[in-house]
């Protein structure tokens, strides 16, 4: 293990590898560091780790170790349509109007996944732009994918996956874009291939913006989920070096949990259903501190806000672009309501949860007043707070906040012990710019259930937005530690199926980048 290596050891090969491919491992990481190491050496020849520590720091680190090393030290987890409210946004909001500006201007639209993986996300974002081909006029377009694993790269050109990549894929995907090869094999098709330039690039390097990388003038960039493993200088560059990559009015797609990362003068946070994305602003239109823009909305708020694991959007790409703009039904007459059992209610709010995953939240929307009108109307039958809950819930991915909010605040009030509905009228506050009132809320969330996960991990990042570092560092630590008794597969309640693995390593990248 990492404790019978010198810790001086650790300390040098740590700074070498954050040098080389900007991976960051302090020491509280350094028992992956080892880890990955030891898989390194057994393939290098080493007789053990130590040995192949002390070779890879005696001597100029070739190609073939580097690889190596990446090959080990890399995290290859990536699904197709992985956090679809990015793709939701890229298809109904965003693709229309760069289709429109460089059909005037007769360029081709260019789109960059940078540390692509294996491909799933490229592969997606393609597979989305040819789905709006009939809306647009221009013939081609090109996506850059690049990794600086090269193993990665090459399994994402061949384009086969299995069903585990496949698990959150719609059945319009797999149909119109896969081949099947015998069992449990999926071959991308071919003329997506096609469209897509896999290579090698790491992101450390000083070579992008450039003509020569084809990094220059991009209108849609996607680095999701890389930023976390960086420390705060090198986040800090390569967010400057995508902002001049680039295109005016480009956009910039972060992982869900990167986005308190991005703060740069010339990127706008524009809020969209369940996801903050990042736009470059016109030479003309750049400010110092770029504020935050609701998509939805006339003004922006004051306050910036980091995004919260929470309202995860399942809009299936199945509207036509752009989508029009939705209004909620009007609330059921209570004279008008049926007669419910309570069995029947917890029926119709199992339907309606399905509704919400699916995304059809209309739909929801109706079910949900149903129920809670029926419950007002009958005398004696308690108003459901679970169905106020999730009428919140929805309202907030359809980005009508202060639907939201007066929901959110009726369900905490008829079961006033829930920390759970403390919880999310927090997150709504939160999306509303009142940061204040979303910490009271998750205090008050963590007095009911102290050992709420999502709690001190919104908290913490509510009070590190207030410039509390000490009580945010606390926050996470708390966070940290109650991840830790957990299976790294289980998922965390409230989260919209993150697993406990995943929230561990966005928390720990938070504690070291205080």
């Amino acid at each position: 293990m990492a404790q019978n290596i010198e810790k001086n050891l650790f300390a040098r090969l740590s700074e070498l590898i954050q040098n080389k491919i900007g991976l960051f491992f302090p020491p509280e990481r350094w028992h992956d560091l080892e880890r990955g190491v030891r898989a390194a050496a057994l393939e290098l020849g080493f007789e053990d780790t130590t040995s192949c520590i002390q070779g890879l720091l005696g001597s100029p680190v070739t190609k073939v170790q580097l690889d190596t090393l990446v090959a080990h030290l890399t995290v290859g987890e990536t699904f197709f349509l992985r956090d679809e409210s990015h793709f939701n946004a890229l298809q109904h909001q965003i693709l229309p109007d760069i289709f429109e500006k460089c059909a005037k201007k007769g360029k081709q639209p260019r789109f960059w996944s940078a540390a692509c993986c294996t491909g799933e996300e490229p592969y997606t974002m393609a597979m989305v732009v040819d789905r709006m081909k009939p809306y647009w006029t221009a013939k081609d377009f090109s996506i850059l994918a690049t990794d600086i694993n090269s193993r990665f790269l090459e399994k994402a050109r061949k384009g086969i996956y299995t069903n585990w990549s496949l698990r959150n894929a719609p059945n319009w995907m797999v149909e119109k874009y896969f081949t099947v090869h015998g069992n449990n094999r999926f071959e991308v098709e071919k003329s997506l291939k096609k469209a897509i330039r896999f290579t090698n690039l790491n992101l450390v390097d000083p070579v992008y913006p450039s003509a020569v990388t084809h990094t220059e003038e991009v209108n849609v960039v996607f680095c999701r989920n890389v930023l976390m493993y960086f420390n705060q200088k090198l986040r800090d560059t390569v967010i400057e070096r995508i902002a001049w990559a680039l295109a005016d009015n480009g956009w910039f797609f972060v992982g869900p949990s990167e986005a308190a990362f991005v703060e740069h003068p010339n990127l706008a946070h524009i809020r969209y259903p369940g996801a903050i994305i990042f736009q470059k602003q016109a030479a003309k239109n750049r400010v110092q501190g770029a504020d935050l823009v609701d998509a939805k909305a006339e003004s922006a708020p004051e306050k910036k806000e980091t995004p919260l694991p929470t309202f995860p959007a399942r809009t299936p790409l199945t509207r036509r672009p752009p989508r029009a703009e939705r209004t909620a039904p009007p609330r059921p007459e209570a004279g008008r309501a049926k007669k419910m059992e309570p069995l029947d209610a917890d029926r119709m709010l199992d339907k309606a949860l399905e509704l919400v995953e699916r995304g059809n939240y209309d739909d929801a929307v109706n079910c949900l007043l149903e129920i809670i009108s029926t419950a007002d109307a009958k005398a004696g039958m308690r108003p459901d707070s679970r169905a106020m809950a999730l009428l919140a819930r929805t309202y907030a991915n359809m980005g009508k906040l202060e639907e939201a909010r007066r929901w959110g605040g009726k369900a905490v009030d008829a079961d006033k012990l829930n920390p759970g509905h403390r919880y999310l009228l927090a997150t709504v506050y939160a999306e509303l710019g009142d940061s204040e009132k979303a910490a009271d809320l998750l205090q008050a969330s963590l007095f009911l259930d102290s050992r709420f996960i999502l709690a001190h991990f919104t908290l913490g990042n509510t009070v590190k937005k207030q410039g509390k570092a000490n009580e945010a560092r606390r926050h996470f630590k708390n966070a940290l530690s109650l991840l830790l008794d957990l299976d790294s597969d289980a998922v965390i309640p409230h989260s919209g199926g993150m697993t406990a693995g995943r929230l561990t390593e966005i928390v720990r990248s938070m504690i070291l980048g205080d």
